[in-house]
């Protein structure tokens, strides 16, 4: 029936009602029969299965369209931030990237890719996304920045261990100033003498778990994702909520994600 109608309705211009005009008997009947042919090539069962395809294609296309997930910057952001929160960081930061292909002025899409990255280890280039979100007025990233992404020189460090360091020595058998110092390095991203520091505390309080987080972290920093997890999870078996916190994401990093 479905062919029936297709076919008239291709073939309904050659009719006005009462037969073939200026066609004679002859040419009626071999029209006819070339007519007829049309319906057995139609009856053929790779053009039913083509034509179905199409009917349901014209019929509930729109419907079809309507069931695909949406692509614009802000779902694929929601839908990114879905993901880095059960820890699919790879899969996220992808999304992120079609965000931000799609608006190049997406600033909190900068700022979760930076913020994903910092979970991968990757400090350097989770700055770099930081900027770009401040540049383009994200508060939040340019506060981020102020505290973690500038470079302190040489000078300002030592100005701002110069307390912790006299702290150190008034307490030798504390490991807080040891520590505080580490956090110092941590930030001017000096991740050898942070951990340098960290190794001082330990020494002196082999209990103090803050400690072998920060050296974890340092790790990570550094590449050794292995140690760094490991040390992550001593911390965390240790009650440092820190390192409870982060667990989760040190075992994504370990899955490759």
């Amino acid at each position: 029936m479905i062919f029936t109608h297709v076919t008239m309705h291709e073939f309904h211009p050659l009719s006005t009602g009462g037969g073939y005009p200026g066609i004679d008997l002859a040419e009626r009947r071999t029209l006819t029969l070339m007519i007829g042919s049309v319906y057995l090539c139609l009856s053929a069962i790779p053009i039913m299965k083509y034509l179905r395809i199409l009917c349901a294609t014209i019929l509930f296309g729109t419907h079809i369209a309507s069931c695909q997930p949406s692509s614009t910057p802000k779902a694929l952001y929601s839908q990114a931030y879905e993901k880095a929160k059960m820890g699919s960081y790879q899969s996220a930061i992808a999304d992120l990237n079609r965000a931000i292909a799609l608006d190049s002025t997406f600033a909190d899409a900068y700022l979760l890719r930076g913020k994903i990255k910092v979970s991968l280890g990757k400090n350097a280039e989770a700055c770099i996304d930081a900027r770009k979100a401040a540049d383009l007025g994200n508060q939040e990233a340019a506060l981020i920045c102020q505290q973690y992404c500038q470079v302190m020189t040489e000078e300002q460090v030592a100005r701002k261990i110069q307390p912790d360091d006299s702290l150190a020595k008034l307490y030798p058998n504390r490991p807080e100033p040891l520590y505080n110092i580490s956090n110092i390095y941590f930030d001017a991203r000096q991740y050898q003498k942070a951990i340098e520091y960290c190794n001082k505390a330990i020494a002196v309080d082999s209990t103090y778990a803050p400690a072998y987080y920060n050296k974890g972290a340092c790790l990570l920093n550094l590449g050794d994702k292995v140690k760094g997890c490991l040390l992550i999870e001593k911390a965390a078996g240790m009650g440092y909520d820190f390192a409870i916190k982060t667990k989760p994401k040190c075992d994504a990093i370990l899955k490759g994600n």
